[in-house]
């Protein structure tokens, strides 16, 4: 696989779908999107999350009113740290009565996005636009690893030498497949845990085979693997 590929090129990119369609915003930096191209159904709330380098930042969200052919909008999020999340609604707006929507997302990093249909909610999730550290990788093969059957979670736990906080993008794949993006994850240090128990694409972790971790800081670690209590246990340590 072709080394530090950036998160467009493997992401099933659900951004500026239909561009030519979507009607004309007036911030050319907005992150446009036609909903209509997702799978599933929108008709509860707004979901965003980041995932970035960036902190402390604003997301406006707007809907585009076919009836009055104008922007309306519909609420806003604000975004603390890596893997930090918000919901935003609007008791007045429908969502399901929306097609076209616009994000504003109030930084100066330059990112990049994804967007899934999932629980009758729209999601955004916000990534920093450059290359991933693969070099740095490590793969974890579930069933190279000793232990119980793994069926619930993928729980990170910070080893004795992780003295400072530690990001990961978590790419999954089985026998045959190539890596689609899993979820994130982050340590504080020495014995913090973060758990997932879902991938981005709505599918549980146990459905893969392969778990390929990607550190955001170019930092070395070192990662071991088990099974406990039907969960796949990954502690890192820096060298």
């Amino acid at each position: 696989m072709k080394k530090n590929f950036t998160l467009l090129a493997i992401f099933l990119f659900a951004v500026n779908f239909g561009f030519s369609q979507i009607p004309e915003f007036s911030n050319p930096k907005a992150v446009l999107l036609d909903s209509s191209k997702l799978e599933g159904k929108i008709k509860d709330v707004v979901r965003i999350k980041n995932c970035s380098n960036a902190s402390n930042f604003t997301v406006t969200v707007s809907a585009f009113d076919a009836k009055a052919n104008a922007w309306i909008e519909y609420g806003k999020g604000a975004l603390k740290g890596f893997t930090d999340s918000d919901t935003i609604e609007n008791e007045e707006l429908k969502l399901k009565n929306f097609t076209y929507f616009a994000f504003e997302i109030d930084t100066d990093e330059k990112i990049t996005t994804l967007a899934k249909k999932g629980n009758n909610d729209l999601h955004l999730w916000i990534f920093s636009d450059e290359p991933l550290l693969e070099d740095l990788s490590f793969t974890v093969n579930v069933k190279e690893t000793k232990g119980a059957f793994f069926q619930d979670f993928v729980k990170f736990i910070g080893g004795k030498t992780l003295k400072s906080t530690a990001e990961f993008h978590v790419y999954v794949y089985n026998e045959g497949e190539e890596p689609v993006y899993g979820f994130s994850t982050y340590l504080k240090g020495f014995d913090d845990t973060d758990t997932t128990r879902n991938c981005f694409n709505g599918k549980a972790v146990p459905s893969y085979q392969y778990f390929k971790i990607i550190p955001v800081q170019n930092r070395n670690f070192t990662y071991s693997a088990r099974r406990k209590t039907k969960d796949l246990v990954i502690t890192v340590d820096e060298q």
